[in-house]
């Protein structure tokens, strides 16, 4: 199954009603749930899990650190979720991790309430993630593939 932007709203909309109030806990509930969307990711990757793990720790440090800090640290966070879902497509692919940021540090303005910041979210995460791209290598490179 691909990913699918709807399913990782859904998965943060649960995830802003029943978090809790700590930074790690507000960082296990959003990096679950993206770690969830990307577990269906095709090319498939064997790194989702770790990718998660590191994600969650990442997230605890950006949410526990100053506003403009803490934004910078998420895309960062972010950007090695990518490169760390990527590597898990190898040996068989050739990943290219999405580029660039996945923006949730413009869009933060605009948030008016959870099923926003949801939507907001998932909307961000599905278009940087489906920006990945992949060549098979065995047994011959056909076109590249974007991540879906």
């Amino acid at each position: 199954m691909p990913l699918v932007e709807a399913t990782l709203k859904a998965a943060l909309l649960s995830a802003y009603q029943n978090v809790g109030t700590t930074a790690a806990e507000c960082a296990d509930a959003i990096a679950s749930a993206v770690g969830d969307y990307a577990t269906s990711v095709a090319p498939p990757s064997i790194a989702v899990t770790a990718a998660t793990t590191a994600l969650k720790a990442s997230l605890t440090a950006a949410f526990s650190a100053a506003p403009n800090a803490g934004l910078a640290l998420a895309e960062s966070a972010f950007a090695a979720f990518g490169v760390t879902v990527g590597g898990g497509m190898a040996p068989a692919f050739t990943p290219t991790p999405p580029a660039g940021p996945v923006g949730s540090a413009s869009q933060t303005a605009a948030i008016d309430n959870l099923d926003d910041a949801a939507e907001m979210l998932a909307g961000l995460v599905h278009d940087w993630m489906t920006s990945g791209t992949a060549i098979q290598n065995i047994p011959a490179p056909p076109p590249v593939v974007n991540w879906s």
